[in-house]
């Protein structure tokens, strides 16, 4: 955890997987996440190097733009 508010957190998440050919894998990513009474109502991802990016946005919210939400939900194939 590396900020948390009334209103939201930022917080570093690790996964781990192995494929089924015995592969291991682990990543890292900064979520900025906003709460919603005991909801989380958005989640912003950052790559791991990119924390200082990742409390800035948490101290300074803009609003959350509609069309890159939209683009994010359908992915980047979608037209």
């Amino acid at each position: 955890m590396h900020r948390l508010s009334d209103l939201g957190a930022v917080v570093t998440h690790v996964v781990c997987a192995t494929s089924r050919e015995g592969l291991e894998a682990e990543w890292r990513e900064i979520s900025v996440l906003a709460f919603d009474g005991d909801r989380i109502s958005r989640c912003e991802v950052f790559a791991e190097t990119d924390l200082d990016e990742a409390l800035v946005r948490f101290d300074d919210p803009q609003p959350y733009d509609e069309l890159t939400a939209r683009h994010c939900q359908s992915g980047p194939d979608t037209a």
